[in-house]
């Protein structure tokens, strides 16, 4: 899977998981990418622009309104872009200097369980991912040799080839290889 995990909610992702893990051949390499959220968070808490500007210079076309997003509302677009525009900057602000990192997170996701209209939005991010969260689910539901990995160095020779995996945004992605 590579960035589609986070278009869901994290009770849709336990569930292709769980499926995931029952359909696999003993053996069998699970990858998964992710936008790297806490690269993100990081890098808007030690300030670097480079790193939001080359996330800005790819929304630069008509109709992409999100290039006059603060970087912290861009941030959270990429958790919960379904409902991040029912705060004002200044709510998200306050929220991120109040709480740690996770509280955040969790404040803006529970604005979805008010809005039901917003939970079919498509090709919208509804969920935050980090490696410890992933691989601990991983974990519970029975996958081994759980472990990070790099564009085109997998385990498994077929998901090398990087003309067909990791092109994703890699420089702004994880990736984690499972086993069953």
């Amino acid at each position: 899977s590579s960035h589609c995990l986070e278009h869901l909610t994290d009770k849709q992702v336990n569930n292709i998981l769980i499926e995931s893990y029952r359909i696999l051949k003993p053996n069998s390499p699970l990858r998964i990418v992710l936008p790297d959220m806490k690269k993100m968070f990081d890098s808007y808490d030690n300030r670097e622009a480079h790193y939001f500007e080359e996330i800005r210079s790819k929304q630069e076309r008509p109709n992409f309104l999100w290039i006059y997003d603060t970087w912290l509302r861009l941030i959270s677009r990429s958790f919960a872009g379904h409902v991040i525009d029912k705060f004002s900057d200044k709510e998200l602000e306050d929220m991120y200097s109040k709480l740690d990192r996770h509280e955040y997170i969790s404040e803006i996701l529970k604005k979805e369980k008010n809005l039901p209209q917003y939970r079919f939005v498509p090709n919208c991010h509804k969920s935050y991912w980090d490696y410890n969260k992933l691989e601990k689910i991983l974990i519970g539901i029975g996958f081994t040799k759980i472990g990070p990995s790099r564009q085109g160095l997998s385990k498994n020779s077929i998901l090398r080839n990087r003309a067909l995996f990791d092109n994703t945004a890699p420089q702004r992605s994880f990736i984690l290889e499972a086993f069953k």
